[in-house]
């Protein structure tokens, strides 16, 4: 019977970037969220109510909030995995969370865009699709390994 090896890690970028995989998912649900918000936001004509606030502070008071629950799936895994880590000295890789919160708000932003230009349930539904794809697809892929890069998952 082979030993199986010890499963605690105590390397940071590594624990980092095995947190990274709840990205495709919590993506997904945050650019769901951002496109239902936007077309709620288009459909109520909020931006045509108060002229005082841009549509950038409009954007920014209804949106937030998804960014926000969005950073805070992120650093979830983080107690998970840091529960089972040995060695605790030493702190995540903050270059990998700022990409995968990057990846969110870009998500966020694209929900935004297809929210006010598409029907509310159809920009929503759009958003956990191309999600979907964006973040669990590439890795299955076994014919197109270079299709496997453009997310960064499934890469050993």
């Amino acid at each position: 019977m082979p030993r199986t090896p010890d499963p605690t890690i105590t390397y940071w970028p590594s624990i980092s970037s095995q947190t990274t995989i709840v990205v495709g998912f919590v993506s997904a649900a945050c650019g769901a969220a951002a496109a239902w918000e936007a077309s709620r936001v288009e459909r109520g004509g909020i931006t045509a109510l108060a002229p005082a606030r841009g549509l950038l502070g409009v954007a920014v008071l209804h949106l937030g909030p998804i960014a926000v629950l969005g950073l805070i799936a992120m650093i979830a895994p983080f107690a998970v995995v840091t529960a089972s880590v040995a060695f605790t000295s030493g702190f995540p890789n903050p270059a990998i969370l700022a990409v995968s919160f990057s990846v969110i708000l870009a998500h966020i932003a694209l929900g935004c865009f297809l929210g006010t230009r598409m029907p509310q349930f159809l920009g929503a539904a759009t958003m956990l699709i191309f999600g979907y794809l964006w973040g669990l697809w590439p890795a299955a892929i076994g014919a197109l390994p270079w299709l496997r890069h453009l997310n960064g998952q499934g890469v050993s």
